[in-house]
């Protein structure tokens, strides 16, 4: 007995033995220092709200589509004749007044070989026509006849056609200064040389048009609507100097184009204008700098405008301000109206009023 209580003596001391060996070749834990982090506070920068007047425009600048001393040429070859109807200087001709009258030898040629034929053709009618009336035969044969009258008839017209754009109109209106006609020799493929004679009229334009292209929607919008309702309005432009000049209304063309940002179809409008002359006024010298158009967009009174920079959220139901209460952050859902100022600023509906502090920027204290 005594020799095993010995036994367990020596095994528990050589286990303390054991254990302080391990612990001093244990490394040492080292402690964890908990970071602590400096939370910074938001800066705000604010507007106070008030209520405004909304004058929204958008300027365009015009292109002038005619200028002084304007020169109008056209060629006709010598195996053609041609009768200078105006060629005196001074002579004050309209747009489209008959300048010449080319003639065409092959054109007269072909206009009266299809007058014959129409004549043939009436004459044929006549005749069966009459027979018809008098036996009641041939009624098939009447409209057949009729058929290739009609057909002649449209003949002849298509060779008028041609002969008429032989005739040279004025392209503007204006005041002819004088008219140059010149020749030049040339050589066909097969060495045959003949002349080409040109025709060049220099005439002071008697009024000036400008065209003036809208794209901005609301611009678009607005001008249709002037003229859907029988108004062909007069409209103010003005220089570099401010000075404002009426113009009028010669031709409007509507196209439409594929808006990518927006992925919709929109409408593009192109206005000519030309001056509602006054006395005194060189506009000559007008047209030779640039001219400016604004077109008034929107027109409002005491109306919350903000810029669209401060707005948040996605769908228009969800469209979010802070706004600054209590020197605290607050949220405040809003309803937006139109756009203004070429989108950089949003008419507020409902949801600010005038004296909330609208927060403009957030930045962090250094």
């Amino acid at each position: 007995m005594r020799n095993i209580k010995i036994i367990k003596v020596i095994r528990i001391f050589i286990i303390l033995i054991a254990t302080l060996i391990l612990s001093s070749c244990a490394n040492k834990v080292k402690p964890y220092d908990i970071p602590v982090f400096n939370i910074r506070n938001e800066i705000y920068e604010t507007v106070e709200l008030k209520k405004q007047s909304v004058h929204d425009f958008v300027q365009f600048k015009l292109v002038l589509d005619t200028l002084s001393g304007t020169r109008f040429s056209f060629d006709y070859s010598q195996q053609e004749q041609c009768e200078i109807i105006i060629d005196e200087s001074g002579t004050y001709v309209k747009e489209n007044d008959v300048l010449a009258i080319k003639y065409s030898k092959e054109l007269q040629n072909e206009l009266r070989l299809k007058n014959e034929n129409l004549e043939l053709k009436q004459l044929y009618y006549n005749q069966l026509y009459e027979k018809y009336i008098n036996s009641s035969q041939g009624y098939i044969d009447v409209l057949l006849a009729e058929l290739d009258v009609q057909e002649a008839e449209y003949s002849v017209e298509k060779t008028l056609e041609k002969i008429e754009d032989l005739k040279v109109r004025a392209p503007k209106d204006g005041v002819i200064e004088k008219v140059v006609e010149t020749y030049t020799n040339v050589t066909d493929e097969f060495g045959n040389v003949s002349k080409v004679f040109t025709v060049t009229y220099t005439y002071e334009i008697d009024n000036y048009v400008m065209r003036l292209n809208i794209n901005n929607q609301d611009a678009v919008t607005s001008i249709l609507n002037r003229i859907w309702e029988g108004e062909y309005p007069i409209i103010q432009i003005y220089d570099v100097n401010g000075v404002y000049y009426n113009t009028k209304v010669k031709d409007v063309s509507v196209s439409g184009f594929y808006n990518y940002r927006t992925a919709s179809y929109d409408r593009a409008l192109t206005v000519l204008l030309e001056f509602v002359k006054q006395e005194g006024v060189d506009y000559a010298s007008v047209v030779k700098y640039a001219l400016y158009y604004d077109q008034i967009l929107k027109e409002l009174d005491d109306a919350i405008v903000i810029n669209t920079d401060c707005v948040y959220g996605g769908t228009d139901d969800l469209k979010y301000v802070y706004i600054l209460v209590d020197g605290k952050k607050m949220t405040r859902y809003v309803t937006l109206g139109n756009e203004v100022y070429n989108s950089t600023s949003v008419i507020v509906l409902d949801g600010l009023s005038e004296g909330d502090l609208l927060i403009t920027d957030i930045t962090l204290e250094q």
